[in-house]
């Protein structure tokens, strides 16, 4: 069975009408971790991202463990969209200080804090 998001959709289509290309990371298994997602933005200069937050909150963990990582490579993206869910104030907080461009998809599932609900 396919499982299918409309905000995948909606980004495949939307790159195609805009002539720009839709990549998916260089990786051998699926989901990529988040020292591949830093590895792939570094090698094939992806300048757009669109992700998950708990993908965000996974690669802040990585540059926050690897003390030879900086924001760096994540500022230096035009911008990072991310929907699907609700992302924590200090993630945000964390990527907009370090220069990091954030763009949220807006709907339902974003407009919930998850911790209002379930702590």
């Amino acid at each position: 069975m396919f499982r299918f998001h409309v905000l995948a959709f909606d980004t495949a289509i939307s790159c195609l009408a805009a002539g720009a290309t839709y990549a998916l990371p260089l990786v051998k298994n699926y989901p990529p971790t988040p020292k591949q997602l830093l590895a792939n933005i570094q090698v094939e200069q992806i300048n757009k991202l669109v992700s998950v937050p708990i993908l965000l909150e996974q690669l802040v963990s990585e540059l926050e463990s690897d003390k030879s990582a900086t924001y760096a490579l994540l500022s230096r993206i035009e911008f990072i969209f991310y929907g699907g869910s609700f992302m924590a104030d200090e993630i945000c907080r964390k990527l907009i200080d370090n220069g990091v461009h954030l763009a949220s998809g807006y709907g339902s599932t974003e407009t919930v804090n998850r911790n209002d609900y379930f702590n």
